[in-house]
């Protein structure tokens, strides 16, 4: 009996060793198939079904033609791709693996994505930082329902004019280390509220924050620190809902930047849509701003002043004494107010316009008249001759500028009335 069981058991051990030698050869086999680093990982989901497996690749420091996604890869159950620092061109057309998941690019040469017909509706993660990118199609992610993260930092993209996501889980954007001078619109056409946890666009160039559509309940963290033009603080970008009611950003980042410039009714917007919008942080550290008068706005123009922090980096952050009132700039009924500096041209240019008008509108009067007395005198008048001469010097000048300035002047009135 003994001796059955000693042979049971080393029966079954030789088994085992010969079959795990056996599986190292055919990873072997696979992996002289290129001579760069090349990994490839299979996992069985079940015992009883062991063709039903996912696989992963992950090559590291290769060099791969573009051609290898058409000719070496074809197992449907592919689910994670790994290609970085691989000199890859262009982005390889990954819609025909219908389980991907995970994609990672990374550290290649990749310059544009300027095409919808790319990524596979099962995708889920998509890093592609650290490539050549500078353009990008607004819809490139809208038709993904199951994307939750994407990574575009460290590229080349100077403008976003708008930028659409339609998943019903998305969590996180990266655009940092770019060089965005524009960035318009941020669409989530989500069919349920979502919670994101952070859009990062640090190290830019931008001047305002973007404007956010969609259904929102919740934002971790929007940051945009060390943007070298942002200097002027509007809080009026969130266009976003929740069907449910509010909706929090808890924290609002725009630290090291060259802020020194805000408007007048700068949380008004905030008081104006409280039951739809909140902040709970802002971070203001490192800017020009002036601390107190920042705050006393904050006090005057939130009723809900205490649930909302500014952080400025200092140690006393309490109700200074206001020398000004900033709450009657709540009061209108519109929330982005003219500059005033604005309203001042418009009044110049008007009345510059008009005086003008006065001296030409002269001038013609006063030729018409020489000329009528030199002709009834049967003389040539010397007076005539000079306002013939002024006239024609000054006056038409005058007339073409009124030419080239009434449209601006109309134009900008239309503007001033269509803001109140």
């Amino acid at each position: 009996m003994k001796k059955f069981i000693f042979k049971l058991i080393f029966i079954s051990f030789f088994y085992k060793l010969s079959f795990s030698f056996g599986l190292n050869n055919s990873l072997n086999e696979r992996k002289t198939q290129n001579t760069d680093t090349f990994d490839l990982i299979t996992r069985q989901n079940s015992i009883s079904h062991p063709i039903q497996s996912s696989l992963k690749i992950h090559f590291l420091n290769s060099n791969l033609s573009e051609s290898f996604f058409n000719q070496n890869i074809t197992n449907d159950n592919l689910i994670q791709i790994e290609i970085i620092n691989c000199s890859i061109l262009n982005h390889p057309n990954l819609t025909r693996f219908f389980n991907l998941s995970h994609i990672n690019l990374s550290f290649n040469l990749i310059k544009f994505l300027n095409t919808t017909d790319i990524y596979p509706l099962s995708v889920e993660n998509i890093i592609l930082n650290d490539n050549l990118i500078d353009l990008i199609d607004e819809n490139i992610f809208s038709q993904l329902p199951k994307l939750k993260y994407v990574n575009l930092s460290n590229n080349r993209i100077k403008s976003i004019d708008k930028l659409s996501f339609k998943s019903s889980y998305f969590q996180s954007l990266f655009i940092q280390n770019n060089k965005l001078e524009f960035f318009n619109e941020l669409w989530f056409r989500s069919n349920t509220d979502l919670d994101l946890n952070e859009l990062n666009l640090d190290f830019n160039d931008l001047k305002a924050i973007p404007k956010i559509y969609g259904n929102i309940r919740s934002i971790k963290t929007i940051s945009l620190t060390n943007q070298f033009h942002f200097t002027w603080l509007k809080l009026e970008f969130w266009r976003a809902n929740s069907q449910i009611g509010n909706t929090s950003l808890f924290s609002l980042n725009l630290s090291n930047n060259k802020l020194r410039s805000i408007n007048f009714d700068l949380f008004c917007y905030m008081e104006q849509n409280k039951n739809e919008f909140k902040i709970n942080r802002m971070d203001v550290r490192n800017t020009s701003l002036d601390s107190y008068e920042l705050l006393c706005m904050k006090y005057q123009q939130l009723t809900f002043s205490s649930d909302f922090n500014v952080d400025f980096g200092l140690e006393n952050s309490t109700m200074p004494l206001c020398k000004k009132k900033y709450r009657k700039f709540c009061d209108i009924k519109r929330v982005k107010k003219l500059n005033p500096w604005i309203v001042m041209l418009i009044v110049f240019s008007v009345i510059l316009l008009i005086m003008l008008c006065m001296i030409a509108y002269m001038g013609f009067c006063i030729v018409g008249l020489m000329s009528s007395i030199s002709s009834c005198l049967g003389s040539t008048n010397k007076w005539s001759d000079y306002f013939s001469r002024m006239f024609q010097y000054c006056c038409c000048p005058v007339l073409v500028f009124c030419a080239f300035e009434v449209p601006v002047i109309l134009n900008r009135l239309n503007c001033f009335k269509k803001s109140k």
